[in-house]
Parts: C-alpha cells; sequence; structure tokens
C-alpha cells in the first residue's frame, strides 16, 4: 500500500525489492514501505484517538503506560489484531 493515498494493488510490488504505486508513481525499498504503513497503523490504533471531525489527537499517557502497551503487542500478533 502506499502509505500517503491508501492504493492497495498486488502490481505495487514487482519484485520483493521494490514497491511502486501503480496509481501514483511513487517508488520506494519495498520493507521500508511497509515500515511506514506498520507505523501509520500503530500510531493511529495505540497511540491516538480519532475526533468526530477526522483528525486525530494524541491519547494521554504516563510514558511507563506507552512502553508497558507496546511492549504487551510485541510478538504476539496482536498488533495485527488491533490495527486492521
Amino acid at each position: 500500500m502506499y502509505p500517503i493515498y491508501r492504493c492497495v494493488d498486488d502490481d505495487n510490488k514487482p519484485n520483493q525489492e521494490t514497491f511502486k504505486c501503480t496509481e501514483y508513481g511513487f517508488e520506494s525499498n519495498a520493507d521500508y514501505n511497509a515500515t511506514i504503513n506498520i507505523r501509520n497503523r500503530v500510531c493511529k490504533a495505540v497511540l491516538l484517538n480519532q475526533l468526530d471531525n477526522g483528525a486525530y489527537e494524541p491519547k494521554k499517557f504516563k510514558r511507563e503506560k506507552v512502553k508497558d502497551a507496546l511492549l504487551s503487542l510485541r510478538g504476539s500478533g496482536e498488533i495485527y489484531k488491533k490495527v486492521f
């Protein structure tokens, strides 16, 4: 998926190393592009609240609570259930 416009297409990944958006022409390393998508999803699902107008604001957590929440998701597969 192209991280800005959410263009999802199987043809966006012509090979293992390359991501190339078929709709917008954006090209990047496939692994780097995936990290951007994961970061964006985690931020929205774990660290941000969506407001009624569609904007986001940070959730109010103490530092240790954020650390605990993120560590609890590491390796468990739970992040995918919460994000997708």
